[in-house]
Formats: structure tokens, sequence, C-alpha cells
């Protein structure tokens, strides 16, 4: 789903109580949340050398929260996060004893207004370890969380995700436009290119290659697929993405996306679906770069036109044979593309930056 305006977007996120709505690679500031009622869980100042019962009572104090209030959220939230009441172990015990995440997200969830999104960092989250049970608070509680910046696997755990197609002079999303769709949606379908790339890097982070994203003319498309030719007469068959009417017609302009991940090689020409590649400049077979968990390497097209970055698992795979040549493909399903200029038949413009 598209979003036209700041107003939609924060509508539709706080709506969706008791939901998890991950940003993958995107955070916003933290006075934009508190500017439309969220509860930025970075509001909370836990000292370590502080008692849990501290730390969870000291923003309801800042708040002047009358005690027989904040005595029941106080309760509440050691239950449900210590499994404690007052009196027993937790309250007493110091923070640096524990997990201070529980103990943020506690002060938290004691310190926001009832129903008020909660906005918490993936870093706080710790490779998921939290996320079931702050699920589970927030179906209890009947309020929404945000999480921002979030890594692949929350993002496939999330109930919706949310992507901003372009950002301001300050870097910063820009709120004029969102994209909000199922974790399944974001894969299977993105409706833009922005979806398609910072899901790809939520999974697999920033690499010192760029991304490949080409610019190509539609030969056909039909059935959820598309046929494209690049200005350099390579033709590509693919998965049509966005959000395109049912017929798009021959000639229209596509931007095509090849992640490094999805290419295979090999020394002998496939049928379809690849490029030759050679040296990225005269001088040396270019560097390959290795990002812990697979190896990259930009290459030059044959026909010099150019630069394609490929990954692999192994890196002989990106060495090119002496006297040999190189080859890289890539299967149709994973060539994500996109319609992306308005044209006399009416399609819009899809989001790709």
């Amino acid at each position: 789903m598209i979003l036209k305006t700041a107003q939609d977007f924060f509508e539709k996120v706080f709506a969706v109580r008791g939901k998890i709505i991950a940003l993958p690679q995107s955070r916003l500031p933290a006075r934009v949340w508190r500017n439309v009622g969220a509860f930025p869980v970075s509001d909370v100042d836990i000292s370590p050398r502080k008692t849990v019962f501290e730390n969870i009572s000291a923003p309801l104090a800042a708040a002047g929260t009358p005690w027989e209030i904040a005595r029941e959220r106080i309760a509440n939230e050691l239950e449900f996060w210590f499994g404690e009441t007052n009196g027993e172990t937790a309250p007493q015990t110091l923070t640096e004893e524990t997990d201070s995440r529980c103990v943020a997200l506690a002060a938290a969830c004691a310190a926001k207004p009832e129903g008020a999104a909660l906005v918490v960092s993936t870093e706080m989250l710790g490779a998921c370890s939290l996320f079931d049970e702050l699920r589970e608070r927030a179906v209890r509680g009947n309020f929404a969380v945000i999480v921002e910046c979030a890594s692949y696997l929350t993002a496939r755990k999330a109930d919706l995700l949310a992507f901003f197609p372009k950002v301001n002079s300050d870097g910063e999303p820009d709120l004029s436009e969102s994209i909000v769709c199922t974790p399944a949606d974001a894969e299977a379908a993105p409706e833009a290119l922005c979806v398609a790339r910072k899901l790809r890097l939520a999974k697999f982070g920033e690499t010192i290659l760029s991304e490949n994203t080409f610019s190509g003319t539609l030969l056909g498309a039909g059935a959820g697929e598309f046929f494209a030719e690049l200005s350099t007469g390579t033709q590509i068959r693919g998965k049509l993405c966005g959000n395109t009417t049912e017929s798009v017609p021959e000639g229209a302009d596509i931007e095509i996306f090849l992640p490094p991940e999805i290419f295979h090689i090999d020394t002998f020409p496939p049928e379809e679906n690849f490029f030759e590649l050679e040296k990225s400049d005269d001088s040396n077979a270019g560097e390959i770069f290795y990002d812990g968990h697979l190896f990259y390497r930009q290459f030059r097209t044959a026909d010099k036109y150019f630069a394609v970055t490929v990954a692999a698992q192994h890196r002989q795979s990106l060495e090119i044979p002496d006297g040999g040549r190189l080859y890289a493909w890539f299967f149709p399903e994973d060539a994500a593309g996109f319609v992306s200029k308005l044209n006399a038949s009416g399609i819009e413009p899809q989001a790709n930056q």
C-alpha cells in the first residue's frame, strides 16, 4: 500500500494495535515520534547502578504520576518482564545484574500513555530474543510497536513493514510518501524498487560495491513476468513488480534490480539472462571483498558498457580463468522489474530510489 502523506502513514501504523511494524534500514528522529504521540524507548534513561524498581519508577515520578497509578503500572511491568511482583527479588536487583533491555522496555511500557505506540531500536531486540515477548506485551496493552532499522530476521517476523522511497535534505526519511506491506509481499511482490533494495540491505548489509540496477525498455509483459532489453541489446526475463496495470505496453521504461547474490557463475554461456564478464579495468583483475558471509567483486561487462557486482560463496568462483571466459547468470524469478515512467497508456511511475 502506497501512502501519500505523513498523516496517512502514522494513522496506518498506529491503527494496527497489538502488532509489530518494522522499518528495515530506516529510522525517524525521536522528535518526530514524540510529536505524533508515540513513545520512543530511547527516551528512558536507564542507570546500571540503580535497581530495577528505581529505573522503572523514575520516568513515572518525573511525569508526576500519582503513586496509586504508578504502583499498579510498575507491578504489571515487573510481573510481565521479570515474573516477579513488588517485594520479591527483581525490584531490588541492580540493573547491571539483569537484562537492561528488559528494564528499559518495562520502564517505557510503564511510562508511556495508555494505547500510545512504542518505538524500539532493532539493537534492543538483540537478534530477536525479545521479539516474541514484545509482541505479547503489545497484544496485552493493545498498542502498536515500531521497530526501527530492523534486521532481516526481525522484518521476517513482523506483521507489517514500512519503507520510505525518498529522503529529505537532512538524510531523514521523507514522509510525504511511504509504502506499508506484509513481509511476504515485500519479498514476493515488492511495490517499488526501494522495497527490494532495503530488504536486501537488511539481509546482507552494506557492501563497498554498488548494487545492480539497470534501465531497459519493455519488450513484453504478462502473467506477472517481463521481457526487456537493455541499451546494449542484452535481453532479460524476470518478475514484474510494482503497481502496474494489467496491460503494460511495449516500449515502457523499466528498472531492473539484480542483487549481487542472485548470480551464478559459469565458464560456458547460458541460454539467457546472463552477462559476459571482464576485468573491472585494464590494469588489474578487480579487488575481491569479503563481508563475513560472501565474496563480492565488480566486473565490467564484455561490451564495456555496464559494471556488474557479483557475489559468491567461494573466492575462486570470481576469478576469470586464464584464456577463458566467465559468465554471470540468474533465474528469471530472481530479477525484479519496475515500470519506471509515466507513458501514454497512463502507467503510474514507481518509487525507485
